[in-house]
């Protein structure tokens, strides 16, 4: 408005260029077509001084020009900037999940399930840990092929995930194990989620090509345990999940026992 001439019209790229980078497309889009209105209608209402006639066809087909070019580069700097977003989301879920099942990998879970049991809103009540593993899961693969035992833990993995509350941990921390973290437990409560858990599972049945069964039940057995104070660290609940987990096997499978 106070210098005026042809260049003004590029004076606003360097904020859309800013805006561009740290907003997101839709709102960078909504500033851009902000900015080439007010900067036309200033010029048809003459708040904008230009030097050329403005009523000449020629030079208000230029202008109009000129000014969706210059709106044009922040438009492309917010687009190059969702994109890069989008790869790294990409890049990030595809470097804490495991790409078969869709659940924290063992490390995420881990880091994941360290900060949570550290965090001050889990004191004063216990957190569990969950160590669910795929009964007889190398029979399954070796009779059935590692197509249907790659479906059986995709399955296993989408009712886990199910039976558990959406602030509740969850990642495949071995070939056939699965670990939960669920924080401000009870002993009842912990009974109920495995019920759930073990209830789930039962239900889905693959169909296989068997002479002897048309389908293949699955079932898991599952080791519980609370955290014990303060003092209590992830290794250790992990370990006495995992002697309550084999104790559950040892015990005839497709149950729980909590440690």
């Amino acid at each position: 408005l106070f210098i005026g001439g042809p260049g003004v019209i590029a004076f606003p790229v360097s904020a859309l260029l800013v805006c561009a980078l740290s907003c997101n497309l839709f709102q960078t889009s909504l500033l851009t077509l902000a900015f080439s209105l007010w900067t036309l209608l200033g010029i048809a209402f003459g708040n904008i001084a230009m030097p050329f006639d403005t009523g000449s066809t020629i030079e208000l087909l230029s202008l109009r020009l000129g000014v969706a070019s210059t709106a044009l580069a922040p438009i492309v700097v917010a687009s190059v900037m969702a994109a890069r977003e989008r790869n790294l989301a990409l890049m990030r879920h595809l470097a804490e999940h495991d790409p078969l099942t869709g659940l924290l990998n063992r490390r995420t879970f881990h880091q994941r399930a360290q900060a949570l049991l550290a965090a001050d809103d889990t004191r004063g009540a216990p957190a569990a840990i969950l160590m669910v593993d795929v009964d007889n899961f190398k029979l399954i693969n070796d009779t059935y092929g590692h197509a249907v035992g790659d479906a059986v833990l995709s399955r296993v993995a989408r009712k886990l995930r199910e039976s558990l509350r959406s602030t509740d941990l969850c990642g495949r921390v071995g070939g056939e194990e699965f670990a939960a973290l669920i924080p401000h437990s009870t002993p009842a409560q912990i009974e109920s989620v495995t019920r759930r858990i073990h209830e789930a599972i039962r239900s889905e049945q693959l169909r296989v090509s068997d002479p002897h069964a048309d389908h293949l039940r699955v079932s898991v057995s599952i080791g519980a345990t609370l955290s014990q104070g303060e003092s209590d660290d992830l290794r250790s609940m992990l370990h006495r999940a995992d002697l309550a987990m084999y104790a559950a096997k040892q015990a005839g499978r497709d149950q729980t026992r909590m440690l």
